[in-house]
């Protein structure tokens, strides 16, 4: 079974705020979807991003959702 991963970028968050605490959200999003393999932030060039490896058959639009469609996109 191929394995995807989407990379988010934070943006702006209030003071105070880790970025870490949107993973939780972003893995159960993922999660509803099909399974989650793997989860992380990551702070590349100042930015934090949010990163979810997940797992999906060839044919079930796992490309699509990689891509930022949803599914049947």
């Amino acid at each position: 079974m191929p394995s995807y991963r989407v990379t988010l970028g934070v943006g702006l968050l209030l003071p105070g705020v880790d970025p870490a605490a949107l993973l939780p959200a972003a893995a159960d999003a993922a999660r509803a979807l099909t399974k989650v393999e793997a989860q992380d932030v990551a702070v590349v060039a100042g930015e934090a991003r949010v990163v979810v490896r997940y797992l999906a058959g060839d044919d079930d639009g796992a490309a699509d959702r990689a891509a930022g469609g949803g599914p049947g996109a």
